[in-house]
């Protein structure tokens, strides 16, 4: 394995790889849409707190041309669209890289390199995160915590693995 520079050159790639994965922007992306909406859905409680909002926004020189029903009937059956700005999403996916970087950069790595009877599975998820042991709780893995390990697979015959564990099996 190389160390020093060329390590964490890995390491950063590795940590962009895993939070750059589709299905974890877009349950970030889903997090902050439900934000803004029960946001909107706290506007709506009372007339109260409607006419706050409404009072503040005209200091402010917004001028709101909307009842307490109309508005809390459009934000009730949802009829608009959250769009999170594309921009936001990827200054997201660059603070989780970063976070990422920082944990893997104390696990220990090793290059596993397949026999020639064996393969590694590819996919467009190349990081993988999992238990080492069985774990209670209604959490999955992270990687900041122990019992974890975290695989690159790089090719179908080459590997990077953080673990304490040695699979035999594929070591040449």
């Amino acid at each position: 394995m190389p160390v020093g520079e060329n390590l964490n050159w890995i390491i950063n790639f590795i940590g962009l790889l895993a939070a750059r994965v589709p299905t974890i922007r877009k349950k970030w992306e889903n997090f902050e849409t439900d934000i803004y909406l029960k946001t909107l859905q706290m506007f709506t409680t009372s007339k109260a707190s409607f006419n706050s909002v409404v009072s503040n926004l005209g200091k402010e020189g917004e001028n709101i041309d909307v009842t307490f029903e109309e508005m809390k009937e459009f934000i009730d059956n949802e009829r608009f669209k959250i769009d999170i700005p594309r921009n936001s999403s990827v200054e997201r996916m660059l603070h989780s890289a970063a976070a990422i970087i920082d944990l893997l950069q104390h696990r220990k790595w090793s290059l596993i390199i397949a026999d020639s009877n064996y393969e590694f599975i590819t996919s467009d998820n190349p990081v993988v995160l999992k238990w080492i042991k069985n774990v209670k709780g209604f959490f999955g893995p992270r990687f900041g915590l122990s019992n974890t390990e975290v695989s690159l697979t790089i090719s179908p015959k080459h590997m990077l693995l953080e673990s304490t564990r040695i699979y035999k099996v594929f070591l040449k």
